[in-house]
């Protein structure tokens, strides 16, 4: 690759399954080759495990990986529960990082050595807005992830990192922070100031979503099983309201006693199944909810009359777009905003943070530092 960093090394680390994926405990952490293909050539050198995906005409970026955030997904697809994509052997999980251009390929003109950059959850290039055939480059499930130390993305595929925030905060933002983003500004009714928004859970989407919203002058109700965890949740973000739904499990009344009859204008749920048929009664009439997750089941059994009665608009959500991701670094930096981050881990340590992921026992994101900490 042209303009190269001197210190790039021959060899690097990343984790991936041998094989088939199974399951946390049959991650490896194994040297691999750093891989450098000149732009056009849609090829990789060999390498002991699975090359990354290349497409032929894409500029491409070496970068070194700072950290990376972890998603509930990776769990899911380590248990060989992911549906929809089909997934490679010998993979690479994750989706989210941060971290520093050392390398660029022939002709890429937008970065440069030195550049702070984080990625995309795609990379095809969805600059121009999302569409279904996308998905099967999802880094960490249709394509190798970025759990190693370097990686080639193509061009258009990151974008650049303020200088007012770190790579370990801007490393949690591509997938859950896009999401919440998308869902709360992305669709045909926007969030304004003054709406209410019900947040499902404490988790990373849940989190970001709760930050976005409070910080653009929403009402924010937070749902949760656990009465410790929404007390974290509000002294951590100051959420306006509470609701433990295992003591209301008609937490639904409880929004609209809360919002005096009326409902909330945005719900996002991560929980799918039973879920989505209270989040459509929580609504007011032409309210929104965000289909993100399906914690509980993929199969919902909703009551169409509880859609068209309410008026609602039901969008499926997956990540966002470049301009989702800048517009959340914008108001990240100018706010002064971090995300919530429950716990750190060194590099080899990603079983342990697998296994905490696992466990949900958290509030926000679990990072992996994978060059240390002194980025910023």
């Amino acid at each position: 690759m042209a303009k190269n960093s001197s210190d790039v090394p021959a060899v690097h680390k990343r984790w991936f399954w041998p094989g088939a994926i199974n399951g946390i405990e049959g991650l490896q952490l194994v040297d691999a080759e750093v891989e450098r293909p000149a732009a056009g050539e849609g090829q990789s050198p060999q390498s002991p495990i699975a090359t990354l995906t290349w497409y032929a005409d894409d500029l491409l970026v070496l970068v070194r990986i700072h950290a990376v955030s972890l998603n509930y997904r990776e769990v899911v697809i380590a248990g060989g529960k992911y549906p929809s994509i089909s997934i490679p052997e010998a993979l690479t999980p994750a989706c989210d990082c941060a971290g520093e251009v050392v390398a660029v390929g022939p002709g890429t003109d937008r970065w440069h050595v030195g550049n702070r950059v984080t990625s995309m959850v795609y990379v095809a290039d969805i600059s121009e807005g999302m569409r279904s055939s996308v998905m099967g480059t999802t880094m960490g499930a249709g394509v190798q992830g970025t759990l190693m130390e370097y990686r080639v993305f193509p061009a258009h595929a990151l974008v650049r990192v303020p200088d007012g925030l770190s790579l370990q905060d801007v490393a949690t933002f591509p997938c859950a922070g896009t999401t919440a983003y998308n869902a709360l500004f992305g669709g045909a009714h926007p969030l304004t100031p003054g709406e209410t928004v019900v947040v499902q859970g404490t988790g990373g989407v849940s989190q970001f979503g709760a930050q976005i919203a409070y910080a653009s002058g929403a009402k924010v109700i937070v749902t949760s099983s656990s009465d410790e965890k929404l007390a974290q949740i509000k002294k951590l973000l100051g959420d306006d309201e509470t609701i433990n739904y295992k003591t209301h499990p008609d937490w639904h009344e409880r929004v609209l006693k809360l919002t005096n009859g009326r409902g909330a204008e945005h719900v996002l749920d991560v929980v799918g199944g039973a879920s989505l048929s209270r989040s459509l009664k929580a609504l007011t009439y032409g309210g929104s909810v965000s289909v993100i997750g399906f914690l509980d089941s993929i199969n919902s059994g909703i009551n169409l009359i509880d859609v068209i009665a309410n008026g609602a608009n039901v969008r499926g959500i997956t990540a966002g777009t470049p301009n989702h991701l800048r517009a959340l670094l914008r108001l990240y930096e100018v706010r002064k905003l971090r995300p919530v981050i429950a716990r750190t881990f060194e590099f080899e340590q990603v079983k342990e943070a697998m296994r905490m992921l696992e466990s949900q026992d958290f509030i926000g994101k679990i990072v992996v530092n994978v060059v240390g900490t002194n980025d910023s």
